[in-house]
């Protein structure tokens, strides 16, 4: 005879920052959710679950990343059937992370909080790029630092909107034979 698993409610919301860099570039969306659900399940983290007949593990990730892209700033929260220190669970899981993904800080965040997609509007783009600058730039996109034919550009875009991806914007943005040798998400912009 079956018995039916105890599912335990959540007791603490956290919200983790980490870095997508390297190798882990190439890692999809749902890859990436895939290595986080192992990393928290070696680090011993009490993940708590959905309910019903298919659990899940009760976990929300930022909007998704652009394979080939890297990031400074990725956001997941994750619910936790026990309290464990933020620092312990950030040190655990340093350590079950595949290569290229860099746990940066954890946070505690209400349990009321308005669901991590819902409160994000926007991100910040860094591009370096290698070539000449269009004559005009659009609303949004600044110089913030130039040394001989490599530019950086420093992009806020708003998310949702259709082609709005950087390298899309880059398109618009650069003279003809421009080299974009670098795309880095670096900061979210919330409500």
């Amino acid at each position: 005879m079956l018995q039916k698993k105890t599912i335990l409610a959540p007791v603490q919301k956290v919200r983790l920052k980490f870095a997508k860099k390297g190798e882990a570039r190439f890692i999809s969306h749902l890859d990436l959710m895939v290595a986080f659900n192992r990393a928290l399940r070696r680090a011993k983290i009490p993940l708590a679950y959905s309910q019903g007949f298919n659990p899940h593990p009760s976990m929300s990730f930022g909007p998704p990343l652009a394979i080939g892209f890297e990031s400074d700033t990725e956001l997941a929260d994750i619910e936790l059937t026990n309290h464990m220190e933020l620092g312990k669970i950030v040190k655990s899981l340093v350590k079950e992370t595949p290569p290229g993904l860099e746990i940066l800080e954890a946070q505690q965040v209400p349990a009321v909080a308005k669901s991590l997609m819902a409160s994000i509007i926007g991100a910040l783009y860094s591009v370096k790029v290698e070539g000449a600058l269009a004559v005009e730039l659009p609303v949004g996109v600044q110089i913030t630092n130039q040394h001989g034919n490599i530019v950086n550009l420093l992009m806020e875009l708003p998310l949702g909107e259709k082609n709005k991806r950087p390298d899309k914007v880059c398109a618009e943005i650069l003279a003809p034979g421009y080299k974009v040798l670098q795309i880095k998400r670096i900061q979210f912009l919330f409500k």
